[in-house]
């Protein structure tokens, strides 16, 4: 390990209220390379300038940091891709779905079915954890987004089909 740094990312919103959030990163050598990468608190405090350092790299990209007692794994460029593919093609694949089981895109807009395209992002994001590894909170998080949106398409749904018997 090379090189520490800290510092605050700030963004400010329409309102003007501004907010900061940390960030800590240790700068590693490899070889003939360099990188910064971003660590967790706990790393930081505990690592120190100098002290050795464990990597795992996949074609020249770090995937793995192994300091202080501490590990941290990274996305590499292949994962953030196929997450990316993932995102773009759920959406793509429920129009499809849509027009043929129901053969017509005019109600795909409707408010019922908005819950279902939400479904994109814990779909791509279920599959992605499952496909690269993903921690308790996120399979949490990605979970409790999915009933969300799937009691929202439900409910709207069934709202939809008594708002029709009238």
């Amino acid at each position: 390990m090379i090189d520490t740094e800290t510092g605050e990312s700030c963004t400010t919103d329409s309102d003007g209220v501004r907010s900061c959030t940390p960030y800590y990163r240790l700068r590693v050598r490899y070889g003939d390379r360099t990188a910064w990468r971003d660590v967790g608190h706990g790393t930081y405090e505990d690592t120190h300038r100098g002290d050795p350092a464990r990597l795992r790299t996949w074609h020249g990209a770090v995937v793995r940091l192994e300091v202080g007692g501490h590990t941290e794994t990274y996305l590499s460029p292949a994962d953030q891709s196929l997450a990316l593919r993932l995102a773009a093609t759920w959406p793509v694949f429920g129009v499809v779905l849509w027009a043929v089981v129901s053969g017509r895109l005019s109600g795909l807009i409707a408010f019922p079915n908005l819950g279902w395209l939400g479904l994109s992002l814990p779909v791509a994001g279920l599959v992605h954890g499952a496909l690269f590894g993903a921690s308790i909170l996120e399979w949490t998080m990605t979970g409790m987004l999915a009933a969300f949106f799937t009691a929202w398409t439900a409910i709207g749904w069934r709202m939809e089909w008594r708002w029709r018997r009238w």
